[in-house]
């Protein structure tokens, strides 16, 4: 996946793909420090839309909630 980034001691590593679903990095012999990132802005606009889907459904709970105690019930 192109969204992912490696980095070596701080200098930028190649991520390559080591098996159906894992990833390898090449790294020398020794110890090291290996970070791997995963950057995709469309996460973030998916996360966007939840949230406004989730605030439409609740403002309309809210207001057919006020509009059922509004309404006077009918007494017999």
């Amino acid at each position: 996946d192109p969204h992912w980034h490696a980095t070596v001691d701080g200098r930028p590593a190649r991520v390559l793909p080591a098996d159906e679903v894992d990833q390898g990095i090449v790294v020398p012999a020794g110890r090291h420090r290996i970070e791997l990132a995963f950057d995709d802005p469309s996460i973030g606009y998916g996360l966007a839309g939840s949230a406004v889907s989730v605030a439409i459904v609740l403002g309309a709970a809210l207001l057919a909630g006020r509009k059922r105690r509004s309404v006077p019930s009918a007494s017999l």
